[in-house]
């Protein structure tokens, strides 16, 4: 009926969630939508509820499981339907509510009052939500998922990644199932969980956050996309977005990760508190940093807008506001790189060497240096 991926550490915790808390993804299906960064629902066992993907009903909409992976028992020699390396095919959501494999774990958007109900008991459109399974404990899925982490977890004396599939059947007299499949250590994890940030030469610093999403130390960056403080204009956001686009188009066909750096919330749809961008606007970017400019410094959005694919790339993710005591940007070190490209608002910079960015997914701090 579904499959799952759990992780005993989580480098992208929100709010009150610690790292330690752990995190499942799961998607109608077989596993290989959670493999390939497709949507799925992602949620901690210990806050089962607090879901930064679906904060409004547009994120619900835009942001749930669109489309599962099946085995077809039925194809026999038909060559009209795909069938990919792995033995399985791709459908639309819509096909799993004809075999009731959807109404378990379903909620329905109602069009007519622009509203979301758990289940399926209305008309309207289906939403692979989990909510009868998170909310209403139809399957103590989040229960036994803790218990399986905790139990690895102690049995390999390191943090570890689990894979698990579950079977609801149809005909109520048989039981559910669940499927205990794999356990394996988060090897690369827990390597780069090493990271110390105190390390760091304060002289080689050129920005800081205590507010960061994401574990990683990476010292081959040199491209830069930074929004000019010197000219920004609150008014001209919607620009400033197209003008991102466009550089972020041409760093993707050179094949060049990039640092993007800019006013406010990235990818909000209130063009007042931030650039209003879609991911594909900036996709190329390996780490992206939302700072105040001046008196401008709205609230961050804590990367709720693309949490979707900053946890699916593993992109780093900052905010910074020395208005509140988090963090700085060294903006005049910045713009005395090298210029390669700028628009109105928009400046392509390049480093002569790569800098160093660095964050430790335990606390949630990062910073960026200089090479030594």
């Amino acid at each position: 009926s579904f499959s799952g991926v759990a992780l005993s550490y989580n480098y992208y915790s929100l709010e009150n969630i610690e790292p330690e808390d752990g995190v499942i993804y799961v998607a109608l299906g077989f596993g290989k939508t959670i493999v390939e960064g497709m949507n799925c629902l992602r949620f901690s066992p210990s806050y089962p509820n607090n879901l930064p993907q679906f904060s409004t009903v547009k994120d619900m909409l835009y942001n749930s499981q669109k489309e599962f992976f099946s085995i077809d028992l039925k194809l026999g020699d038909d060559k009209k339907v795909k069938i990919d390396e792995d033995g399985l095919t791709k459908h639309n959501i819509t096909d799993a509510e004809s075999d009731g494999t959807l109404y378990p774990i379903c909620s329905t958007y109602s069009s007519e009052n622009d509203r979301i109900y758990d289940g399926s008991a209305h008309d309207g459109i289906r939403i692979v939500t989990f909510a009868p399974i998170i909310k209403h404990k139809t399957f103590p899925l989040t229960d036994i998922v803790k218990f399986l982490l905790q139990l690895c977890s102690q049995g390999l004396n390191c943090p570890v990644e689990i894979e698990f599939a579950v079977r609801l059947p149809r005909d109520k007299t048989l039981p559910n199932e669940f499927y205990f499949l794999q356990v394996r250590p988060m090897i690369k994890e827990a390597q780069i969980e090493t990271i110390d940030l105190d390390t760091v030469d304060e002289k080689l610093i050129i920005g800081r956050s205590y507010k960061t999403l994401g574990n990683m130390q990476n010292e081959e960056i040199k491209d830069i996309l930074l929004v000019d403080p010197a000219v920004f204009d609150r008014s001209k956001t919607i620009e400033i977005g197209r003008q991102v686009g466009i550089l972020n188009e041409r760093l993707l066909e050179m094949d060049k990760p990039y640092i993007l750096i800019g006013p406010g919330r990235w990818g909000t749809t209130e063009r007042w508190l931030g650039v209003p961008v879609a991911w594909n606007q900036i996709n190329g970017a390996r780490v992206i940093i939302e700072s105040a400019y001046g008196d401008f410094c709205p609230d961050p959005s804590f990367g709720t807008h693309f949490f979707q694919n900053l946890t699916s790339f593993q992109t780093g993710y900052f905010t910074v506001n020395p208005n509140a005591n988090n963090g700085f940007i060294d903006f005049d070190y910045f713009m005395s790189q090298k210029l390669i490209n700028r628009s109105e608002h928009v400046c392509h910079l390049e480093m002569n060497e790569p800098i160093n960015v660095l964050i430790d997914g335990r606390i949630g701090c990062g910073l960026i240096a200089k090479q030594k």
